[in-house]
């Protein structure tokens, strides 16, 4: 007979994190991308994830993909890593 585990997830549906501590997975959902009160760029109606590819010499290709913002292109970011308490937030419906 397989064991039964219980585990918790993000309520955000980040998909990342799963864990059988429930504390651990509350204090996760402070923090998490996908938490309205964060406002990050997963939750603006100006954020945007641009695919872009680069093709070498060699034949290869390169994949990218990168954050942007939709009303200030100025705005720098980590890779895809979202800006946190962005002053320029919007709700997405």
């Amino acid at each position: 007979m397989p064991i039964q585990y219980k585990t918790y997830g993000c309520k955000f549906k980040c998909g990342w994190n799963h864990h059988s501590n429930v504390k651990k997975i509350e204090k996760h959902e402070n923090v998490c991308w996908g938490n309205v009160k964060n406002k990050t760029c997963l939750t603006c109606k100006n954020g945007i994830i641009t695919h872009d590819s680069c093709d070498y010499e060699e034949g290869l290709t390169a994949h990218l993909h990168y954050r942007e913002c939709g009303i200030d292109s100025e705005l720098e970011f980590d890779e895809v890593i979202p800006k946190i308490n962005c002053e320029k937030w919007e709700f997405k419906i």
